[in-house]
């Protein structure tokens, strides 16, 4: 028999560590790409292109390390220690960031695009450059006001905060 009673993180941890191999598996992807992009194209793209792929590449790989490291540190370094659990890592936090300059990269050129294809519709880039400021802003300033937390409590906290200023008028 058991000595004591059995902690079950099959619906924590467990979806955490799957969630993290897929996330190796499209990274994985994203590498093949890269290498197949720098291969067919380094020739024919322009500079700001291919820094453009190699910055995306490179915060790509920075996000895959701090997932990886977070599940690592729940899963093998606090190995049955179920008060871990409740508290949170440095990196799932610093993760938003990197996911904020992904996410600023690749919509930035896109509005580029559309800004083109648009035939330089002012109006339409305004609106669609504040949306994507304005989602890398938010990236920031989670990151920042989460770094100060400890516990997952806390964030929940945070983010009740966070929705009741929004509602309010």
């Amino acid at each position: 028999m058991a000595d004591g009673p059995s902690l079950v993180v099959d619906n924590t941890m467990g979806a955490s560590l799957i969630g993290v191999m897929c996330a190796a598996v499209l990274y994985g992807v994203s590498c093949v790409q890269t290498w197949y992009y720098f291969d067919k194209y380094r020739k024919v793209d322009v500079w700001y292109i291919k820094t453009l792929v190699g910055c995306i590449w490179i915060f790509d790989s920075v996000h895959q390390g701090l997932i990886s490291h977070t599940v690592y540190i729940y899963v093998i370094t606090n190995y049955n220690n179920p008060a871990m659990l409740g508290v949170m890592v440095w990196s799932i936090l610093l993760e938003v960031l990197f996911n904020g300059f992904i996410g600023l990269l690749v919509q930035g050129f896109l509005t580029l695009r559309v800004w083109r294809l648009s035939g330089h519709n002012i109006p339409l880039m305004v609106l669609t450059v504040g949306l994507v400021l304005a989602e890398f802003g938010c990236s920031v300033a989670f990151t920042i006001q989460s770094m100060k937390l400890v516990t997952w409590v806390q964030l929940t906290e945070l983010k009740a905060k966070q929705i009741s200023r929004s509602d309010t008028p």
